[in-house]
C-alpha cells in the first residue's frame, strides 16, 4: 500500500513539473498602441476582442521582428499558446490618441486613429480621412477634426 502511494504521489510530482516547465508565460507592455512581449515557452499570441476568444487572431512570434506589434485602440483579451497548453487570459487596453497636426501647408494625423477632416472655406467644401501617420496637402482654409469611431 505504501508503494502505491509513493507511486501516486512521485506522478503528481512529475506531472505537475511537467506542465510548470511547458506552460507559456507572457508579460506583455502597452506603449502607446505598439504591444511589447516578453514570453517564455510560447509560439504564439491569441488576441480577440471578446472574452471567449470567438474572433481570435493568431499572431506567431517567429514572425515578429522585434517582439511587438501595433493594434488599433480598444479593449483586448491576450493569452499565450505553444501548441500544447494556452495560458492564461490577460486583458489590455489600448487608449486613443487623437492629435491632428499642420506642417508647411500639410495636415498631418499624429494620433493612432482615424479621423475624419471636415474642409471650409464659407461652406462646407469637403472631407478627408486620415489614418495613423497620413498626410494631406491643404490650402488656407479652415478644418475641422473629429476621430472616426
Amino acid at each position: 500500500m505504501k508503494k502505491f502511494i509513493i507511486v501516486q504521489i512521485a506522478f503528481i510530482l512529475i506531472v505537475g513539473s511537467m506542465i510548470y516547465v511547458m506552460y507559456p508565460n507572457v508579460e506583455l507592455s502597452v506603449t502607446g498602441n505598439v504591444v511589447g512581449i516578453d514570453s517564455v515557452n510560447t509560439n504564439a499570441i491569441i488576441l480577440s476582442k471578446n472574452p471567449d476568444f470567438s474572433n481570435a487572431r493568431y499572431i506567431r512570434l517567429d514572425e515578429l521582428e522585434d517582439s511587438s506589434f501595433e493594434i488599433e485602440s480598444g479593449e483586448y483579451y491576450v493569452r499565450g499558446s505553444n501548441r500544447l497548453i494556452k495560458g492564461f487570459q490577460k486583458k489590455i487596453l489600448i487608449e486613443s490618441e487623437v492629435g491632428l497636426g499642420i506642417n508647411n501647408s500639410k495636415l498631418i494625423n499624429i494620433g493612432n486613429v482615424k479621423l475624419n477632416v471636415t474642409e471650409e472655406e464659407g461652406q462646407l467644401v469637403g472631407h478627408i480621412v486620415l489614418g495613423p501617420g497620413v498626410e494631406e496637402l491643404i490650402e488656407d482654409n479652415k478644418f475641422i477634426g473629429r476621430q472616426i469611431e
